[in-house]
């Protein structure tokens, strides 16, 4: 039997850094890839500045 994957809309967003859900906790940026989709970065609002700084500081080079 199979059953179906939870709508991702019922999935509350977590804090990529505390693992916080809420209805705090808000996109604060995203990764982008070159190929394939990118997905959005979440934090709450403790993690927000500190995800913010960590998201531009630019890769290293390969």
């Amino acid at each position: 039997m199979n059953n179906p994957a939870p709508e991702a809309a019922s999935i509350p967003p977590a804090c990529c850094m505390c693992h916080t859900t809420g209805p705090a906790v808000t996109v604060v940026g995203a990764i982008e890839r070159a190929s394939g989709p990118g997905w959005s970065v979440f934090a709450c609002p403790n993690c927000a500045s500190a995800v913010q700084q960590l998201l531009q500081v630019p890769s290293r080079p390969r």
